[in-house]
């Protein structure tokens, strides 16, 4: 949508579920709006009317995460008309050469994005008090600004949009519902939920698969996790590598970030390092610039 003076926005809209009362929901959506950080996208404002809530967030030009990787962006109809020029504004971090094939086709370039959803989410276990737990990491909440940058989307909003909505998390969206959440008394979200998640979104960053329901070759009724930790466990996680980004940088790299989407996606949570590790661990194998 559109605000007053032209502005571009996008809109959540929820029907009230909590136990929050008005007052307490406007709190903490006040709250939430004043959390900045570079990958995160801002709540420029809310609206609670009747038995709706409704957030507003700045809008991503460049689409989400899962149309990039499984799809086309947003608006943009055919492959040809992705010209290199389209993505060279401002340094972009030096990402050259995304060519006609599209955006995400280096390996330089899906690093970025994997430390970019990381930082985002350290800083809300580690860097807000009391930390937020994101409840929802997937590859659709995560989006591209008009810079290129990632940008995780929807933090928070689990508190004020009610119990539907923890429902459906515990419900989960396929193939990314920690193993901890089968468990009907263990099934709230912890940080460590969050990690969990992290590490599918990894995955679909090395693979270019999605988390159920793709090809995932020599594995059937596989999901992407199953079939990704059986091969890092073979030492075969090579063969999961995505042949777009394959010769786009060292093999070795991707595999390492094959080897930390595998601890993010420990069966037992605790097992599973931190976000704030994670992003130790992703600098460590940041690639050099070309």
């Amino acid at each position: 949508g559109f605000l007053p003076g032209g502005i571009h926005v996008a809109v959540k809209v929820l029907v009230h579920g909590s136990t929050l009362t008005d007052q307490e929901a406007a709190r903490e959506l006040e709250y939430l709006g004043r959390i900045k950080h570079p990958n995160l996208v801002p709540l420029t404002g809310f609206c609670i009317a009747g038995d709706q809530r409704i957030a507003i967030y700045d809008y991503m030009e460049n689409g989400n995460l899962q149309n990039l990787l499984h799809d086309l962006p947003l608006g943009v109809q055919a492959t040809e008309d992705w010209s290199t020029d389209t993505w060279e504004e401002d340094d972009n971090n030096g990402i050259q050469n995304v060519g006609s094939e599209g955006l995400l086709t280096t390996w330089r370039f899906r690093h970025k994005i994997a430390l970019g959803i990381a930082r985002a989410l350290a800083f809300l276990h580690h860097g807000c008090s009391p930390p937020l737990i994101h409840r929802d990491v997937k590859a659709s909440s995560v989006y591209l600004d008009y810079n290129l940058e990632p940008r995780v989307s929807d933090f928070g909003l689990a508190k004020i949009f009610g119990n539907g909505l923890d429902e459906e998390i515990a419900r989960g969206s396929p193939g990314y519902v920690p193993p901890e959440f089968s468990d009907p008394d263990n099934n709230s979200p912890t940080p460590k939920s969050d990690v969990y998640c992290f590490g599918v979104v990894l995955f679909e960053l090395i693979t270019g698969k999605k988390p159920v329901g793709d090809d995932y070759p020599e594995e059937k009724e596989a999901t992407l996790v199953s079939w990704v930790r059986g091969m890092v466990r073979k030492n075969q996680g090579s063969r999961t590598i995505d042949p777009k980004i394959r010769d786009t940088g060292p093999e070795y790299e991707m595999e390492e970030t094959l080897k930390i989407g595998y601890l993010c996606t420990a069966d037992i949570p605790s097992k599973r390092p931190s976000m704030q590790q994670i992003v130790g661990l992703l600098k460590d194998i940041e690639p050099a610039h070309q």
